[in-house]
């Protein structure tokens, strides 16, 4: 009788949590799973007892971008297609002054791959238009020369 009296002592505490085993933590899903609080912050970070645990954010993909020349035939990227027209040169002639230095621009024809498409021309500068939106996606200037520009395309 007297070996049980010690195990009977015990129950109480069993059924009050006390000697309750810890889920083991090891990453934030884990972390924030638990119940255990999560702060806002991006990335968001999880603190389970002395350590802290930060939500792996994956990073975005780059914009997929392409060399145009102007002539070439049209480039197709998932449904939109891109067509260098011009590359037009305002910048200042040497052993001139000028009042703005002048950039080179890209001048592209953007539509849909089906037949009714509209066609968009947009005009990418190194200065006064990096960027511009077409169908939903956003067109880039990433490099641009006499001969060619290379654009960058980013769509949701």
């Amino acid at each position: 009788m007297r070996r049980i009296f010690p195990l009977l002592a015990l129950l109480p505490l069993l059924g009050a949590g006390c000697l309750r085993a810890e889920a083991v933590v090891t990453n934030f899903e884990e972390c924030a799973a638990a119940g255990n609080p999560v702060m806002e912050s991006y990335p968001r970070q999880c603190r389970a007892g002395d350590t802290t645990f930060v939500e792996e954010v994956p990073e975005a993909p780059e914009p997929e971008s392409v060399r145009l020349e102007p002539g070439a035939p049209p480039y197709w990227f998932r449904g939109l297609v891109l067509s260098l027209t011009a590359i037009e040169d305002s910048r200042c002639p040497k052993d001139v002054q000028c009042i703005w230095a002048g950039e080179l621009s890209a001048v592209l024809d953007v539509s849909l791959d089906t037949p009714a498409s509209e066609h968009l021309e947009i005009r990418l500068g190194q200065v006064t238009r990096p960027q511009a939106e077409a169908f939903g996606a956003v067109i880039r200037l990433v490099a641009i020369d006499e001969a060619s520009a290379t654009v960058a395309v980013d769509l949701p």
